[in-house]
C-alpha cells in the first residue's frame, strides 16, 4: 500500500486540484473506497479545507488499509477484535496513545461516511459514554451533557503531556548556533515577538514604526502570507537587524548582543 497525491492535472467539477492524497495497493491499482474518502475530504467537507489535514487523513488510511493489505483483510468485513490487534501493533512499535487515537478516530469516521454512502452496512466500532472533567466556563449551566460523552472503546487513555520550554538563556544559546544568518533572524523574530513558524516563514515587512530608541519597542505593520495583516511590537535593534536583512548587510550575529527579551 503507498501514499501518493494528485497534481495540478487532476480536475474536480472544472476545477484543479492538486495535493489530494489517494491510495494505490501492492499491485499499483486504486483502492477506491478510501480514495473516494479521501477527495471528499478535501473537496467537500467544510471543516477540513487545510492541505495539511488531508496528509493526516491520507497517513491514517493508509497505516490502517496496509494492514489490511499485510494480513489480507477486507476493509468492509474486517472486525472490531481485528482492528484492535492493529491498535495494539501500533502500541507495540511506540506509536504515541494520542497518535494510536488520532488514527482510531480517522477510521471511525470512514466507515460512518461509508455507512451513509452506502457502499457497507455495518460499523466495526462500538461507542461507550465515557466522563470527563472539564473546566467549568460561562456557559456551564446550560451544559446538558454533564461532561458525558460517546467514545470508540479502541481508544485508549492518553495522558496530555506538558509541553517543554527552554529557558530564555537556552533559547540565545540555542539560536546562536543556528545557521545560515537567515534562519538565525527567523528564530529571534519568534523568540522575541511570540510570530509562529508559518508567519514568520512569510513574513512581509510593511515598514513603519513607532516609539522607543535603539533600544525601545517598536510597533511595526506587517504582513504575513496566507496570515493576514496586522502589528507586532518588536526591540528597536531587532527592528534594526529586520532592516538590515532586506538590504544585504553584515552578520547579524554580530551585533546581537544587545538584543534584549
Amino acid at each position: 500500500m503507498k501514499l501518493f497525491y494528485t497534481d495540478a492535472s487532476f480536475m474536480v467539477a472544472g476545477r484543479p486540484r492538486p495535493n489530494i492524497p489517494f491510495l494505490c495497493d501492492a499491485e499499483m491499482e486504486l483502492v477506491s473506497a478510501p480514495n473516494d474518502y479521501l477527495r471528499y475530504v478535501a473537496t467537500v467537507k467544510g471543516r477540513t479545507r487545510s492541505e495539511k489535514t488531508w496528509r493526516t487523513y491520507g497517513n491514517d488510511l493508509l497505516e490502517f488499509f496496509a494492514f489490511l493489505e499485510g494480513n489480507d483483510l477486507a476493509w468492509d468485513t474486517v472486525n472490531q477484535t481485528q482492528i484492535g490487534a492493529w491498535r495494539d501493533a501500533m502500541l507495540e512499535r511506540g506509536c504515541k496513545r494520542g497518535t494510536v487515537n488520532q488514527r482510531l478516530r480517522c477510521v471511525d469516521t470512514f466507515y460512518d461516511w461509508a455507512l451513509k454512502k452506502g457502499i457497507t452496512h455495518a460499523i466495526p466500532f462500538s461507542k461507550e459514554e465515557i466522563w470527563v472533567s472539564k473546566p467549568q466556563g460561562f456557559l456551564a449551566h446550560v451544559d446538558a451533557s454533564g461532561g458525558r460523552f460517546e467514545a470508540n472503546e479502541l481508544t485508549v487513555r492518553a495522558h496530555k503531556s506538558l509541553p517543554k520550554f527552554l529557558h530564555l538563556d537556552q533559547a540565545k544559546t540555542f539560536l546562536e548556533s543556528m545557521t545560515p544568518y537567515r534562519l538565525k533572524l527567523m528564530g529571534y523574530l519568534m523568540l522575541l515577538t511570540g510570530m509562529r513558524r508559518e508567519e514568520v516563514a512569510g513574513f512581509d515587512d510593511g515598514g513603519g514604526a513607532s516609539g522607543g530608541g535603539e533600544r525601545g519597542s517598536i510597533e511595526r505593520v506587517v504582513g504575513s502570507h496566507g496570515c493576514g495583516i496586522g502589528s507586532i511590537r518588536m526591540p528597536g535593534n531587532l527592528a534594526g537587524f529586520v532592516d538590515a536583512e532586506a538590504q544585504e548587510v553584515p552578520e547579524f550575529a554580530a551585533a546581537q548582543k544587545g538584543v534584549r527579551a
